[in-house]
């Protein structure tokens, strides 16, 4: 299989069909994707189609033949956290769909529609809410072609419920069909999108290719899974991602090099010092490390393998560090989870680490 290859402090230009504000959105040569980089949003929508058309209506396309509106609401802690059970995401759902069809119902329409719903997960675990409802027909309306339902699919991201809409002309499952193949290409991240990122990964996945993240520098790349979402970091030479979210917990992790010269060219040391003296009591990050723990290293790493458990507030952190030797620089694998997550995520961040590769 064919690679494409990136590298660190490229920029591209003309890619992006258009970034205002924190709202991006660009195509591809199959796909058009829509990226929501507003704080505490961070999701981005991929669409497959072969054209795209801006609609007068704010947050709404025409993708091929389908009018799509991108639409969310922030919800309170009260209604809904991620430390909650998946019955209160469900309810979470629920009422933002019932507040719409209240809307449509008492203030719209002034009358009763029929609706219906469903709930479901798509394969990398993440929870939807198919609904829609008809619209009564218009017998004295003078518009030849009637919306007959409308589709929705809602979903969480981050501290917003996002609802993508399309109205339908015919009584069929093809849009109800086609809404739940989006479900299997919508990212929701961690913290802010790397767009160029993005950009790539969808472009590579449109041509059946991989993407290649090469740092000649510090002498490593890493071949990019598809399930990982690249985010930004607070450095240029900082690589990060955040894993696909489960129950609205999305796990990370970066790749963080340093000098040798740091260390006095001793991989011991750097070893020493940023992982196996950790003690508990000690600071990382913000939290409390409760426990530490050396635990067999992938084949990939030729350096240590840690666990650390810690604590930050009332929420409990479990961590895998390892380290490599590029030759060049030592590389810091730094992995965060939760005790929910980290047993279903251990064999994706152990293929993320068999991806990287030592350049000569």
């Amino acid at each position: 299989m064919k690679n494409i290859y990136f590298f660190i402090c490229l920029f591209m230009t003309g890619a992006v069909f258009s970034q205002e504000d924190k709202i991006a959105y660009f195509k591809t040569d199959k796909t058009f994707v829509y990226a929501d980089n507003e704080p505490d949003s961070f999701y981005a929508i991929e669409i497959p189609g072969d054209s795209i058309n801006l609609s007068e209506i704010q947050g709404a396309f025409k993708v091929d033949d389908y009018m799509i509106q991108f639409i969310k609401n922030p919800y309170t802690i009260e209604e809904y956290t991620n430390k909650m059970d998946s019955i209160k995401e469900i309810e979470l759902l629920e009422s933002k769909m019932n507040w719409e069809l209240d809307y449509i119902q008492d203030d719209v329409l002034k009358q009763k529609v029929k609706s219906n719903y469903s709930v479901f997960k798509n394969k990398l675990g993440k929870r939807f809410l198919l609904w829609e409802y008809k619209l009564p027909e218009m017998e004295h309306s003078d518009v030849d072609i009637q919306v007959v339902k409308n589709y929705f699919l809602s979903f969480v991201a981050n501290k917003h419920v996002v609802c993508i809409s399309i109205p339908a002309f015919e009584d069929n499952d093809e849009i109800s069909n086609f809404l739940h193949g989006i479900s299997e290409n919508i990212r929701v991240y961690g913290s802010e999108i790397d767009i160029d990122a993005l950009y790539y990964q969808v472009d590579a996945k449109d041509d059946e290719k991989n993407i290649v993240y090469t740092d000649s520098i510090r002498h490593y790349e890493i071949e990019i899974p598809k399930w990982l979402n690249i985010i930004k970091t607070n450095s240029n030479i900082v690589f990060g991602g955040t894993f696909p979210d489960i129950d609205n917990i999305k796990n990370a992790l970066i790749v963080n090099p340093f000098e040798k010269e740091s260390f006095n060219g001793s991989f011991s040391k750097f070893n020493k010092e940023k992982v196996s003296s950790l003690k508990t009591g000690d600071q990382l990050g913000g939290a409390s490390i409760l426990l530490t723990k050396e635990i067999e290293s992938p084949k990939s790493v030729n350096g240590v393998a840690y666990s650390i458990q810690a604590v930050h507030g009332s929420s409990m952190y479990e961590n895998i560090c390892y380290t490599i030797d590029t030759g060049s620089h030592y590389l810091l694998i730094f992995f965060t989870s939760t005790p929910q997550t980290i047993k279903t995520n251990m064999d994706l961040l152990n293929d993320f680490v068999s991806r990287i590769k030592i350049l000569k």
